[in-house]
């Protein structure tokens, strides 16, 4: 990723029970942003699904960490996925955009 040209990234929760399915909390790394990041708690009908969107960090450096999603889910009350993102300064050139001369 470039500075200031941000990645985006969805994660689809989606609910193949037969019961709703409760999100009740989301975590997300220092740096990386939740796109219209929905109320909490949050309710997910059986056979439908809730799409969570992240953003990547617009500053240079190297970020980590853990994203989470907390549901009422007996069987997975906690999704955890490990985020990385590099991002480098300076301004970005599309070589797609490069003409000859």
């Amino acid at each position: 990723t470039v500075e200031n040209q941000p990645d985006q990234t969805t994660f689809r929760v989606q609910n193949g029970g037969n019961a709703s399915l409760e999100v009740r909390q989301i975590v997300v790394p220092n740096g990386f942003r939740l796109i219209q990041a929905p109320s909490l708690p949050s309710t997910v009908a059986p056979g439908q699904s809730l799409n969570l969107t992240l953003e990547s960090p617009r500053a240079p450096g190297r970020w980590q960490g853990v994203f989470s999603v907390e549901s009422n889910d007996p069987a997975a009350l906690r999704f955890q996925t490990r985020l990385v993102a590099t991002v480098k300064s300076g301004e970005f050139t599309d070589p797609r955009a490069a003409r000859p001369r």
